[in-house]
């Protein structure tokens, strides 16, 4: 429209009042007719699309897509690439990374979650031990964990480098040892929690906002049980941070969404969605020098 008008100096006055005619129809939103990608983890692909939805309420030209999991790294690689200004992770930066000139910040955290299909009735808590017992395969039936009939036990297992794994690696002790874990290696959050779920007698784990609203048993860690108060005081030890990322200089509809993931709506989104919102326990400004540990 721009380029048409340009240089009919005769036509001046009708193509500024056609200008101002289509800004006005599109509600003076500078967010107008954009599309927005958001590529990465699994682990956050279920909060962030209730909150793309949240987002796009306020917003209704604008669209965001939160696609399937593509990793962490897969979202870091789009963003280097310059394919989408964001992308979303839910571990720190590795060296390498930060060297490239990325930039993140923290949103949310989410418990990491033992769980089982939703028929193992006759276990509330896991501890430590039991895990490692688990996941080493020297406890594989589940009379073994206390008043359960002697059924089997199916492991439900993440991928080396995957975030949720990564915080039993570091929280758990005895659990990084295990020379061969038991079960299957599940690569996508989605996968993990579909099999947890269609095939009785397993256990998993996972980020608590991904199987909040599913049929699944969530197991108390040591006795305590994933809630915002315990995640703050750090009696709960297992959480995930979800993060974004971005290169530059952050504008336009990307600019005003990870604000967005800062309001108090987002707020009230993530805590009914089982995650922990950063802003009400260390609220940390969108800047380049904020880089997770």
């Amino acid at each position: 429209m721009f380029q048409w008008c340009k240089g009919r100096s005769g036509q001046g006055w009708f193509c500024s009042f056609l200008c101002l005619f289509l800004w006005l129809c599109s509600g003076g939103n500078a967010l107008a007719e954009q599309t927005l990608v958001v590529p990465g983890t699994g682990d956050s692909q279920a909060l962030l699309r209730v909150l793309a939805k949240a987002f796009e309420a306020e917003n209704p030209a604008v669209r965001v897509a939160i696609p399937k999991s593509v990793g962490s790294i897969g979202g870091i690689k789009r963003v280097l690439s310059g394919e989408t200004p964001i992308g979303r992770v839910a571990r720190g930066l590795t060296a390498q990374e930060q060297a490239h000139g990325l930039n993140i910040t923290t949103f949310a955290y989410s418990p990491v979650v033992f769980v089982t299909s939703a028929n193992t009735s006759c276990l509330d808590n896991i501890t430590s031990r039991q895990v490692v017992d688990i996941y080493s395969g020297k406890t594989g039936f589940w009379s073994q964990l206390g008043a359960c009939e002697k059924k089997k036990i199916y492991v439900a297992n993440r991928e080396e480098g995957d975030s949720s794994r990564n915080v039993l690696n570091v929280t758990i002790p005895g659990f990084k040892e295990i020379q061969m874990i038991a079960g299957e290696v599940l690569y996508s959050t989605q996968e993990n929690v579909r099999i947890v779920k269609g095939y009785p007698g397993t256990i998993g784990y996972a980020p608590l906002s991904s199987v909040v609203n599913e049929p699944l048993r969530i197991l108390t860690f040591e006795k305590v049980y994933p809630d915002r108060e315990s995640i703050q005081q750090g009696k709960y030890p297992l959480a995930v941070p979800f993060s974004i990322v971005w290169k530059d200089d952050l504008e336009g509809v990307a600019k005003a969404f990870v604000e967005f993931l800062y309001s108090e709506k987002a707020v009230s989104i993530i805590e009914k969605n089982g995650a922990v919102p950063v802003s009400s326990m260390d609220r940390r400004p969108i800047a380049p020098s904020h880089l997770l540990l």
